[in-house]
């Protein structure tokens, strides 16, 4: 086949996307990335798994014009050099054993291998044919033997989604979810796992703790579908939707959001606090609606946008807005798309369990925003989500623990013109934290927060012979 320079440019693009796509799951005592030697020879490593010699792709009919596998684009890589000898042994039994099975590790000379090189790799992969959603007792073998022997482990899944990561797994430093990336797969792996490209991909499904939990969020396609069954039924995860880690360290700075005019208006700072590596992060909107219908996720995906490459100590501010009937559900029964009258909570964060709150928005009453053809609707069994789940979002929960001092539970909100967060202590103190400013506030009881909530508000002269009258019983 004749190569031509339109197909080595598809080629290139073809590569950063998959680069772009591929996603950090853990990276313990800086594993990764795989940087020369202290000399700028290659760095030697090891890579396992029969999987390394295929390539990655989701339909095996796809003809493309060439296919790189793991082993092939670490070969062509300036920074690192796998095993000679141990490619060698793959490739021989990979001939032999056209059915691809793992290669028996009872033959290799691991100290010799240890020796050699400094770090290992290992590729375990899945095809929609051939999906098993756990890891087979060869594949948990050979992680475990060569954990027990490389300090330093990496473990690439080339997979179309969700693998059960038993112990064995989670013993590896680094975790990379390759996916199905196709043709450029193995030089796109090698260009994130030597940092010439920096990991900035994040999951677009929940990644469960294990195979019972996957087939539950499976088991309907409703309005519970993918993260939104495990974030409103609180069920555990692994890795939650849109999380993705880097070699660089972001955070946030300044948060809000607002409303202008018709749209929602988000705002928010991101800083990389590392001091090495450079690195982007995909900032996600997520939206709570108002009213306890348990029939309604508990949030939803609303808006993102991915920050540019920032160095160390760089920082760049991202503004997002989206009109407000953006929100609205479909309700059968009005024959109509309905903004419901109350509280809409903005979150900001880095995965649907990572995330702050950026401001309130408040609707009086409920809209009528289009009006719809009525629907016939398939009668099938409703899912409800249970009453009382309310997760904790990791770090405004850490933040309001240490300003109390103790555990604390999320309870809802107060306020119209200061609206803010109300959390209750394992000893009955109330901590607010208000859209517009920074400290917290801790009330000793409800009472006291109700007062401070009606003399920051502007009061007709009944109003205050009212809080007047109070002071003396609160």
């Amino acid at each position: 086949m004749d190569i031509t320079l339109r197909m080595s440019d598809h080629a290139l693009t073809a590569r950063a996307a998959a680069a772009a796509g591929i996603v950090l799951l853990q990276n313990k005592n800086r594993t990764l990335p795989l940087l020369p030697q202290e000399d700028g020879a290659p760095l030697p490593v090891a890579v396992f798994g029969i999987k390394q010699l295929q390539t990655p792709a989701f339909d095996k009919t796809m003809t493309p014009w060439r296919a790189i596998g793991v082993l092939d684009g670490l070969a062509a890589s300036e920074t690192v050099r796998p095993d000679a000898l141990l490619a060698r042994k793959y490739r021989t039994w990979a001939v032999e054993h056209p059915e691809g099975s793992e290669m028996p590790l009872t033959t290799l000379d691991f100290g010799a291998l240890r020796h050699d090189c400094a770090a290992a790799v290992v590729v375990i992969g899945r095809t929609p044919e051939r999906y098993s959603l756990q890891l087979t007792g060869e594949e948990t073998a050979m992680l475990t033997r060569v954990t027990s022997v490389f300090d330093r482990t990496v473990l690439v899944l080339a997979a179309p989604g969700f693998i059960e990561l038993n112990e064995a797994a989670l013993s590896c430093g680094a975790i990379v979810f390759l996916g199905l990336a196709g043709q450029e797969a193995g030089g796109a792996l090698a260009d994130v796992l030597t940092a010439k490209v920096m990991p900035s991909g994040h999951l677009s499904f929940t990644w469960p703790e294990n195979a019972e939990a996957f087939d539950e969020a499976c088991a309907a396609v409703d309005q519970f579908t993918g993260y939104r069954y495990f974030d409103s039924f609180g069920t555990p995860v692994r890795y939650p939707f849109g999380y993705g880690l880097g070699y660089g360290k972001i955070e946030f700075g300044s948060v809000s959001a607002g409303l202008d005019g018709c749209d929602v208006t988000v705002s928010a700072e991101l800083v990389n606090t590392g001091e090495t590596h450079a690195a982007s992060e995909l900032m996600q909107v997520y939206v709570t609606r108002p009213g306890d219908d348990l029939t309604r996720p508990v949030s939803f995906l609303q808006a993102f946008s991915k920050s540019r490459l920032l160095a160390p100590g760089e920082s760049q501010t991202i503004r997002l807005r989206f009109p407000i009937t953006d929100l609205a559900v479909y309700r059968e029964s009005a024959h109509a798309f309905v903004l419901d009258a109350g509280y809409y909570d903005i979150r900001i964060g880095t995965s649907s369990r990572a995330c702050y709150l950026a401001g309130s928005i408040r609707l009086t009453r409920s809209a009528v925003v289009q009006a719809a053809e009525p629907l016939s609707l398939p009668s099938v069994p409703e899912r409800r989500r249970p009453e009382g789940v309310c997760f904790q979002y990791p770090e405004e929960l850490a933040e309001i623990e240490q300003a109390a001092g103790q555990k604390c539970q999320p309870i809802g909100h107060i306020g119209y013109y200061y609206p803010a967060e109300v959390w209750i202590s394992e000893y009955g103190k109330l901590y607010a934290k208000y859209e517009y400013q920074d400290e917290i506030e801790c009330f000793p009881d409800v009472f006291a927060l109700i007062e401070r909530e009606l003399r920051q508000c502007s009061f007709d002269s009944a109003a205050m012979k009212t809080v007047e009258a109070l002071d003396g019983k609160l």
